[in-house]
């Protein structure tokens, strides 16, 4: 007669490497979303700073490239436009180069955003600005602006340049 072996269980030490094993697969998963999150967090961080950077620029040109003139001290922009008459024959309102506009208008970062003041009132043109810089040359402006953002723990800051042409220079 032979002996009947009953095989329908597992060992002890079968059950401690098959622990050990799925704890090495999981362990190794859960540093790979770690990883995988601490970069998307770094480039949507980049991302989302180059972008403000880049639509507060936009806004700035389209604020200011109907200006006569522009200058720069301390930081600040201060743009003049020319004055706005209203055509008799037509009812249009165009641009009298001969004249500027009473009241020029100032560009700089307080606070984190890129402001405009006109006449004493301040209103955010774009927020996340961290510092901007302009230079001026007769008819175009240079402007650097440095913006900073944070998505998740990642903290990013991007600069963006530009040049804005003056439209109303008169020669």
């Amino acid at each position: 007669m032979t002996a009947v072996r009953n095989n329908k269980g597992i060992t002890a030490v079968e059950a401690l490497i098959s622990v050990f094993v799925t704890s090495l697969v999981g362990a190794a998963l859960a540093a790979l979303l770690v990883h995988s999150l601490s970069g998307f967090g770094s480039g949507s961080s980049h991302e989302a700073s180059t972008s403000q950077a880049t639509i507060a620029l936009q806004k700035l040109a389209a604020e200011v490239r109907e200006a006569k003139s522009a200058t720069v001290s301390g930081g600040v922009l201060t743009v003049t436009f020319p004055l706005k008459v209203q055509n008799p024959a037509t009812g249009e309102y165009i641009y009298d180069l001969t004249g500027d506009s009473p009241t020029p208008r100032s560009y700089y970062v307080s606070n984190g955003n890129l402001v405009k003041n006109v006449g004493g009132t301040v209103s955010v043109l774009a927020r996340g600005i961290k510092s901007a810089t302009f230079a001026v040359s007769a008819r175009v402006i240079y402007v650097t602006l440095t913006s900073e953002d944070q998505v998740g723990r990642s903290k990013a800051s991007e600069v963006v340049t530009g040049r804005i042409a003056l439209r109303n220079v008169k020669d």
